[in-house]
């Protein structure tokens, strides 16, 4: 159960004994969520292509999980 969350990231950062106890905010660029990203609404989200997926998250641990099992994800999440 991913707790309406797309993918199990969140979840393993949010409960992850470093980041509570040592993890600080970074300065590095390449890191940065990309603009897109923060305004897409769910809709957005449901409806992203391949191409935009790929183009989003080429150097991304969310690439790694797939569009796939993302879009599947998606589908489970209640707003």
């Amino acid at each position: 159960q991913l707790s309406n969350n797309a993918l199990g990231c969140d979840i393993c950062a949010d409960v992850c004994p470093w980041n509570k106890k040592w993890a600080r905010p970074h300065n590095h660029s390449e890191l940065s969520v990309h603009p897109n990203l923060l305004s897409m609404t769910m809709e957005d989200w449901q409806s992203i292509s391949k191409e935009t997926y790929s183009k989003l998250f080429n150097r991304s641990a969310v690439k790694r999980a797939g569009y796939d099992k993302l879009m599947q994800n998606l589908k489970s999440i209640t707003v």
